[in-house]
């Protein structure tokens, strides 16, 4: 339901934090955004339905306690569920985080793996995910995938490019629209290689239908195949969200 849907906004968590968890935001359906930018989180903030918003509050550039002071102050500031991250424990800045109504503290100097193990039992990503099972698909535009695999048995290799994509299924378009008489429904292609802006992916893949246009679902696949689907997901989310704020505001 629109309602209970979870929005995350991730400020200042530094690249590889902030990846991961988007990963795993992705992977479970949850709408997540990402930016240092105070503009831009402003954008954010005013364009979208932000429910939580998790944050490391340490920079050099930016007073974050100072930018969440204002976000508090600002109409429908109230309402968001902020989760700070941090290495810092001395009083008067502890005093400073109460004050600003946080949820939670989650310290910075554990794993990737172990913040968001805590993350998720505030937010209840995972459970979201289970509850919904929805995962974001987005649109491929032509000439910046390339997907090749052979056909089990008579080792044919078949050719095409993407034309949507999920974190559980693809669609793609046959280099040559005859070759799906060779890619009957059912059968699992192995080794799928998968190239899309220049990055790289491998998986099995199961045929659920075949024709010019081919579907199939991803079966198994490693993290960092996983990663490089749903960081491409995740670019394309921002770009479509991007382009309906601005036509809003034009």
């Amino acid at each position: 339901m629109e309602g209970d849907e979870i929005k995350l906004l991730l400020i200042n968590l530094g690249e590889s934090r902030q990846d991961y968890i988007i990963h795993k935001c992705i992977k479970n359906g949850v709408t997540v955004f990402a930016s240092d930018n105070t503009t831009e989180i402003h954008s954010i903030l005013s364009s979208q339905r932000v429910t939580h918003i998790m944050i490391d509050p340490i920079g050099r550039k930016t007073d974050w306690l100072e930018f969440l002071s204002q976000i508090r102050g600002s109409e429908g500031g109230v309402n968001y569920k902020i989760i700070i991250t941090t290495a810092r424990k001395d009083k008067e800045f502890i005093a400073r985080l109460l004050k600003l109504g946080i949820v939670s503290f989650i310290p910075s100097l554990i794993t990737d793996d172990a913040v968001f193990e805590r993350l998720d039992a505030i937010v209840k990503i995972s459970a979201y995910g289970k509850e919904n099972r929805r995962h974001f698909r987005v649109k491929v535009k032509s000439g910046i995938s390339k997907v090749n695999f052979s056909v089990p048995g008579s080792g044919k290799v078949v050719s095409g490019e993407l034309t949507d994509i999920s974190i559980v299924a693809l669609a793609l378009r046959l280099e040559k629209p005859q070759d799906f008489e060779d890619v009957a429904v059912g059968k699992v292609m192995d080794k799928v290689q998968l190239k899309i802006n220049n990055k790289f992916a491998t998986f099995s893949m199961k045929i659920l239908k075949s024709g010019p246009h081919t579907v199939g679902a991803l079966t198994e696949i490693q993290d960092n195949s996983l990663f490089v689907i749903s960081n491409f997901i995740y670019e394309e989310m921002l770009k479509e969200i991007t382009s309906a704020s601005r036509a809003k505001i034009g």
